[in-house]
């Protein structure tokens, strides 16, 4: 029998605990981890970067080196909530793994997902953060990142492929991708399923819900017809990410 203890290398609190056992109702409800999409920044997780470190780096900007140093802090409650739908899942024996799409980049995400305790157990295998780089997770079955929006897009936009891949879809779907396609297709935070489902993604199949905090993300994926949660962060926004750690 998994616990709220089990989870590793958590600060334990009452509301971290209310949020474990709210992920077990989800499950035992009927919600499954394969039913839900996640957005990363600003609903996993919180970044801030040093406006004044980065401003004193502008001179090496300018010769191409772009480097800086983000600093990250995980939502309270979201991984609780994740272990908790993870955890009655093993325990029911449904799909225990974390879908995520984001509009980043896999070698981003990987080491984001690296400062997490047991995020590789989360995602599920393969697991990726035992790796040198970002390689097994930019390939990984539940991850969807801006490499593989390009991907799909660019052979979407050839009319005979468009039209032989949107013929099978479902209309909602089909219209909400012809528009972006037409309008917006270098918009990589449009989040569709059939999209993962044809760059052979198909962990994106039982897709019902995302989770984003981008309102436009949120629309489109409703879009096609699905439901989405918007989550509205009360951390102010500066010049350069976010002020301060402090979350919601």
């Amino acid at each position: 029998m998994t616990r709220y203890e089990d989870i590793p290398g958590l600060r334990r609190s009452p509301y971290g605990e209310a949020m474990y056992l709210r992920g077990r109702e989800l499950v035992a409800g009927g919600i499954d981890l394969s039913h839900l999409v996640w957005d990363a920044d600003e609903v996993l997780w919180d970044w801030v970067l040093s406006g004044v470190r980065l401003m004193s780096s502008l001179p090496l900007a300018m010769l191409g080196r772009l480097g800086h140093r983000e600093y990250i802090a995980v939502r309270p409650g979201m991984i609780e909530l994740l272990w908790g739908m993870h955890h009655e899942a093993l325990e029911r024996g449904r799909d225990p793994h974390v879908r995520i799409w984001t509009s980043g980049y896999p070698w981003r995400l990987w080491e984001i997902l690296r400062q997490v305790p047991g995020f590789d157990v989360l995602l599920g295998p393969p697991h990726a953060f035992a790796h040198r780089d970002s390689s097994v997770l930019a390939q990984h079955p539940r991850v969807f990142t801006r490499p593989d929006y390009i991907a799909i897009v660019r052979e979407l936009l050839d009319p005979q492929v468009r039209e032989a891949r949107l013929s099978t879809l479902a209309e909602p779907a089909r219209s909400a991708i012809a528009r972006q396609l037409a309008q917006r297709p270098d918009d990589s935070g449009y989040k569709i399923p059939e999209l993962a489902i044809m760059h052979g993604k198909a962990a994106f199949s039982d897709a019902r819900f995302l989770i984003d905090d981008a309102r436009n993300n949120v629309e489109w994926f409703k879009a096609a017809g699905r439901s989405a949660v918007h989550v509205r962060s009360r951390t102010p926004r500066i010049a350069f990410g976010k002020r301060g750690a402090a979350m919601m």
